[in-house]
């Protein structure tokens, strides 16, 4: 496993924890992403495997609706991207941003991981943990 993954595995397994750790009727709630709800944020972070897939000629297969099942729908969008991560000629590959063409392996790293992180601490707000950093958010996260 590359150091890439491990980090991606990581950051994915906490930002799992948080989303359990929110309970239903926390997921309406505002999070400090200005103009989403806690479901929203899952549903962000889920839908961004398209743009990892996409680039690869790879089509997203069905997912869980973030709305009514946020953990199926992160949890179906992470099988999808360590999918890539697990094959080496996948993770290589050359992908298409708006920042230029990389590798998908680092295109993985610089966006979806880190989305993870910021992501992560969002929903533990949204989940009412008390020492989560409030950071300001701009409209576009």
């Amino acid at each position: 496993m590359t150091a890439v993954a491990q980090r991606y595995r990581a950051r994915a397994d906490a930002f799992r924890r948080r989303t359990e750790a929110t309970g239903d009727g926390q997921r309406s709630r505002p999070s400090p992403c200005e103009g989403r709800a806690a479901r929203d944020v899952v549903g962000h972070v889920a839908a961004m495997r398209e743009a990892t897939l996409r680039p690869l000629g790879r089509r997203p297969g069905p997912a869980p609706d973030a709305a009514g099942d946020p953990l199926g729908a992160f949890l179906t969008a992470r099988a999808g991207v360590e999918a890539v991560l697990g094959a080496p000629a996948l993770a290589e590959a050359p992908c298409e941003t708006p920042a230029g063409t990389v590798t998908a392996e680092r295109h993985i790293d610089e966006v979806l991981s880190d989305d993870l992180v910021l992501h992560g601490q969002d929903a533990a707000i949204d989940a009412g943990d008390a020492a989560a950093p409030r950071a300001t958010r701009s409209p576009t996260t």
